[in-house]
């Protein structure tokens, strides 16, 4: 695998590992009835802003350790740069479209939930 590859396989192992931690730690809160009190709107934004937190301390360190990986177990002939083609910058332009898209019928939605009277936690989440 290039680095490239390696980079975005990390990346996706740690997001999981991270939404995974916040999904186990926020059903555990909403099994104890902490979304129940008064103060439920305030502890869904902690929430989310922690995960924030995690996913770009993640992100950071899985970028690190993935170039000082691969920076120790490159050879020191070949070109440093893989090769991108117009195939490789269209395949990029989608990914982009499609996370854009994602973001916002996600955003809409719970926009929509939070219009018809859903609790903040479902809207958060």
């Amino acid at each position: 695998m290039s680095r490239r590859e390696v980079g975005i396989v990390a990346t996706v192992v740690s997001s999981l590992v991270v939404y995974g931690l916040y999904l186990v730690i926020v059903f555990g809160m909403y099994q104890e009835g902490r979304f129940d009190t008064a103060d439920a709107t305030s502890l869904v934004g902690k929430a989310i802003l922690l995960l924030m937190l995690a996913q770009i301390v993640a992100y950071i360190v899985t970028q690190i350790v993935v170039s000082a990986v691969s920076y120790a177990g490159a050879r020191e002939e070949g070109p440093d740069r893989p090769f991108v083609d117009e195939r490789d910058k269209e395949i990029e332009l989608r990914e982009n479209r499609v996370s854009f898209i994602v973001v916002t019928v996600g955003f809409i939605s719970s926009m929509v939930v939070l219009a018809l009277g859903g609790s903040t936690l479902l809207v958060f989440n």
